[in-house]
This record gives C-alpha cells, sequence and structure tokens, in this order.
C-alpha cells in the first residue's frame, strides 16, 4: 500500500492528469484496473447490507404465513439468499485491499466459503426452478393437489447430494480449495483431469440447463394468465388472487433468468475452451475483463443482485408484506422516540387504539392494539383492513 501511494505521488508531481489517473486506475504491477476493482467492491458491499437486511424481513414474514406450497418455497428461498448475501462481505474486503486475501487468507474460512458458495447457489437455481413448474402445473391442473411432502422430499434430497458434491472430493483430497487475486474468492480446484471434468459437467447442468424448464414454465403460465385475465376481471372471484400469484411468480422468474443468463454463456465458453483448446485460458478468457473479472461478476456478484432484487419483487407485489414493512418501520420510530423523547411508546400506541400501518392500492392497513413488543404473529390475524 505505501508503495503504491509513492507510486502516485510521482505521477501526479511529475505526469500529466492522464497519466495521474492512469496510474491510479492500474498501479505499480498491479494487473486490474483499481477504479473499476472500487466498483465491484461497493456493489458487494451494498448486496451484503441491503440483501441482507430485505431477505431477513422477508424471512421473518413468510415464516408466520400460511404454509402453503408456495409460501414454503419462499421461505426456503429466502433462507438461502440471507446466506449468499453474506458470502459477499469478504469479497467486498478483498477488493477494498488490493486483492489481497484478507479473511480468505485463513484455510479453514476459504474452505467453508467455498464449500457453501457451492452449495447455496445451486440450491436457489432448484429452488426457483421449483417454484416455477409447481405454479405453472397448479394452473394447467387447478384440481390437482400437490403434495408437499413429496416436493420437500425432493428438495431436501438434492441439498444433501450437493453437500456430497462439495464436501466429498475435499474430504479425500481430489479438490483444493484455494484463493486466487483473479478471481478474489476461493474456489475449488480438481487436482485431476478426471474429477475436473465431472465438476464441469454437473455445475453445467445444475446451473445452466434448469434455465430451460424455467424458461419454458414461465412461457406456458404466462399464457395461462393472460388467457384467464378476462375471466377473472368480469367474474371477481377468488381465482383473481390465484392469477395476481401467479403473476408474481413469473416476475420473480423472469429476474432469476436475467440474472442466470450470464452463468449459462460462461459455462459454455468455459467447455469451449477445455474441449476445443485443451487449455484454460485458451484465447477466450484471455483478456482482462475475462479473465480477472468475469468469473467473480457472473458466479458471485450476479446471484447476489438476483438475491437483493428478490425482497423487491415481494414488497411491490404482496400487499401484506408491505404492511409488515410498514410495521416494522413504525415500531422502530416509535422505539427511536421513546428513547430521544423520553416518552412511552406503549402508552400512546394504545391509547390511539388503531394505527395506520400503511395504504396499499386503496387499502389502509390498521394495527389494532398496538403491540410493540418483539412477537407479532401471526401477522395476518393483527391486522384490520378498511377501504380508503
Amino acid at each position: 500500500y505505501n508503495e503504491y501511494k509513492s507510486y502516485l505521488r510521482v505521477h501526479f508531481m511529475n505526469e500529466s492528469v492522464g497519466s495521474a489517473l492512469v496510474a491510479m486506475a492500474t498501479g505499480p504491477g498491479y494487473e486490474y484496473h483499481r477504479i473499476l476493482d472500487i466498483v465491484i467492491a461497493l456493489f458487494h458491499l451494498g448486496c451484503f447490507i441491503c440483501g441482507t437486511m430485505g431477505n431477513t424481513l422477508a424471512f421473518g414474514y413468510f415464516l408466520y404465513q400460511k404454509k402453503d406450497l408456495s409460501t414454503c418455497i419462499y421461505l426456503c428461498i429466502s433462507c438461502t439468499d440471507i446466506v449468499i448475501s453474506l458470502l459477499t462481505l469478504p469479497v467486498s474486503i478483498s477488493y477494498f485491499s488490493y486483492r489481497r486475501a484478507m479473511l480468505f487468507q485463513w484455510q479453514g474460512f476459504c474452505v467453508v466459503w467455498g464449500s457453501v458458495n457451492t452449495i447455496v447457489p445451486h440450491l436457489s437455481v432448484f429452488l426457483v426452478a421449483v417454484l416455477s413448474i409447481t405454479r405453472t402445473i397448479s394452473l394447467i391442473y387447478p384440481l390437482k393437489q400437490i403434495k408437499r411432502k413429496n416436493i420437500f422430499g425432493l428438495i431436501l434430497g438434492y441439498f444433501l447430494f450437493l453437500m456430497v458434491q462439495a464436501l466429498l472430493p475435499i474430504l479425500i483430497g481430489e479438490t483444493e480449495v484455494k484463493y486466487l487475486p483473479e478471481d478474489t474468492y476461493c474456489w475449488t480446484d480438481p487436482r485431476g483431469e478426471t474429477w475436473r471434468n465431472i465438476e464441469t459437467i454437473l455445475d453445467v447442468v445444475e446451473l445452466g440447463f434448469p434455465i430451460i424448464p424455467v424458461v419454458l414454465s414461465c412461457g406456458i403460465s404466462s399464457y395461462r394468465v393472460l388467457s384467464s385475465r378476462t375471466i377473472t376481471c368480469r367474474s371477481r372471484s377468488s381465482s383473481r388472487l390465484k392469477v395476481n400469484a401467479s403473476i408474481t411468480i413469473i416476475i420473480f422468474t423472469v429476474v432469476y433468468i436475467l440474472f442466470n443468463i450470464p452463468v449459462f454463456i460462461q459455462f459454455l465458453l468455459y467447455m469451449i475452451t477445455l474441449y476445443k483448446y485443451k487449455e484454460y485460458p485458451g484465447p477466450l478468457f484471455t483478456s482482462v475483463w475475462m479473465g480477472s473479472y468475469s468469473w467473480n461478476v457472473v458466479f458471485v456478484l450476479c446471484v447476489a443482485l438476483n438475491a437483493l432484487a428478490n425482497p423487491i419483487i415481494y414488497y411491490t407485489r404482496i400487499r401484506l408484506f408491505k404492511a409488515y414493512i410498514s410495521t416494522k418501520l413504525l415500531r422502530w420510530r416509535m422505539t427511536v422516540g421513546s428513547v430521544v423523547g423520553g416518552r412511552n411508546s406503549r402508552t400512546s400506541a394504545g391509547s390511539a387504539g388503531a394505527v395506520v400501518v400503511g395504504a396499499v392500492d386503496g387499502v389502509s392497513y390498521h394495527v389494532v392494539g398496538m403491540d410493540t413488543s418483539s412477537d407479532l404473529r401471526p401477522y395476518t390475524t393483527k391486522y384490520s383492513v378498511s377501504m380508503m
């Protein structure tokens, strides 16, 4: 770092402004673009802060809702998104620190981080595929009951398979987990050609191919929803709620597709490199962007941005989630006000009788007999709803 400061001082004193800015972006012997590193580090830090907070709120909301199949899958997705958001903090620290290992310098931490980063994104992709496909089945066959026990047995089995896939090669010594500055995170490096081929094939199947059934399910669901909207608009029956829920899942799936298309393309280029040019990096990964930025942006940042986008979708599409957030904000304001102003927030809220916590689409949400304790469950029974 001191060498870098001396390097900048010399350029600013003896060179032009343009040369000094170039020096600031690169550095002495620094093969990467420093300004771009800072930008990526800020994105990672934003995903850590906002993604962790948003998905924690989403997890708390879904935890106390009626446990139908979609809600249970949303609960699992929120849990995986919390972990994905937490994984970005060590990466941002390394980017801020000139790509030094920092937290990754401890081998135990590196192994745990690398294993979790292998398991959780794969599981998240599988959960989105399950959510999309089950919703499509319910739209095509509305009378068919999908057993939750079978679905969650499938999810649990896949999770155990991912654990074996990630941990077994490490335990038997066929895979090494190490930190490389060009990737700025810990990744698993198979020692032999056989394990490398197996890992590549599994990654393509688990991360790339699920996009195909997800896209098909999304297209079928969109067609069914568009064809049924004219009926629900006239009938105003309970099926309108199902259509709205289907639209939410379609939006959720489209966002997933947008953030995961780069994953499919990256793996396709990687397979071409291995099987056509026989050696990495080959001609496809020799540029600074492809060799030193694409892997982190595609496999860590895009996944974290997808996790960050999910609570935004919940907030814009689910009315009670808006009211839930408003309740949390109201309680926080009342707590801060009672600490700063020395007044009892519980007494003032109780005297009001009912506190407005949100207005969504012409519906005013009230909390009756405002409870300022930490337990507000179930949230669906605490709201009185009145049309504005």
